[in-house]
């Protein structure tokens, strides 16, 4: 079974939802970066 991780907030940057700000509180730093990776 997959260990779970401690829970990570997102909201919107001066009312701009295309602009956000992450916290995560677990090292998945690798995880967000891979999710906002621009495809080329």
């Amino acid at each position: 079974m997959a260990k779970k991780c401690l829970p990570a907030d997102i909201k919107a940057t001066n009312g701009d939802f295309r602009i956000a700000e992450v916290v995560i509180r677990q090292g998945m730093y690798h995880q967000i970066k891979r999710m906002f990776k621009k495809s080329a």
